[in-house]
């Protein structure tokens, strides 16, 4: 089976190098195209590449989505966002050395500055600019590795209760999947938040319905009116 939805270590190359195409648990909007491709480019070079590949209405829509990402590290505490950076630096090393390269763009430092700083006052920094639009696929990407990292078995009981073919650790195909009826994305919901913590649901649903192929509107109305999903 091949893998659709979150990062996966085998298949992650170092984004500033080798053009990024995603397929794996979560697989995005065109990452490969929005970040830099090799070393010496800069991310305001980025940025402008992102601009010329998208019209404005096509990127502030992108931007704006309901489900969008990057809002979920304003809803989370200062140290949540410590421990999923945390995870993800343990775990996929890649994407965390990726992740250095382009916030110290943002940060307007070298690497080595950045890696020297203590790691709790780096990913305080960290959080607020991931909360950028511009910031969506980076954002996406991370989240979505740390939850195949740390909630597979949440992961995985989302899938079951939909029916959805997948492996051990929540990956499955999303192609032509079709939306649920309401009801049973009703009680999907309810399984999960009566075996699992509701902010991890909430990230994980909002993660789930970014993928390319899902994004269904009767899970985003859920996720919205599901007083027990609101992460803020």
């Amino acid at each position: 089976m091949q893998p659709v939805g979150a990062v996966s270590k085998v298949q992650l190359r170092k984004l500033l190098e080798v053009p990024l195409q995603l397929c794996s648990p979560f697989r995005n909007l065109l990452y490969s195209e929005i970040l830099p491709s090799r070393r010496g480019q800069t991310l305001s070079t980025a940025e402008s590449r992102l601009k010329n590949l998208f019209p404005f209405s096509q990127l502030f829509a992108m931007m704006s989505y309901p489900m969008a990402t990057h809002t979920i590290w304003n809803a989370i505490s200062p140290q949540e966002s410590h421990e999923i950076l945390c995870k993800i630096q343990d775990d996929n090393k890649r994407l965390y050395r990726s992740t250095v390269e382009i916030l110290s763009k943002q940060m307007q430092k070298r690497v080595p500055v950045v890696l020297e700083m203590p790691k709790v006052e780096r990913h305080a920094i960290w959080q607020q600019i991931l909360s950028h639009p511009m910031l969506e696929n980076l954002s996406f990407n991370l989240l979505s590795s740390w939850l195949v990292a740390e909630h597979s078995p949440l992961l995985c009981a989302w899938l079951d209760a939909l029916g959805i073919a997948h492996d051990s650790e929540g990956f499955f195909q999303a192609d032509a999947l079709e939306a649920p009826h309401s009801d049973k994305l009703k009680k999907a919901i309810a399984i999960l938040l009566e075996k699992f913590p509701a902010k991890t649901v909430s990230i994980y649903l909002h993660v789930f319905n970014r993928i390319d192929g899902i994004q269904w509107t009767e899970l985003t109305t859920l996720i919205e009116t599901e007083p027990r999903l609101k992460l803020t």
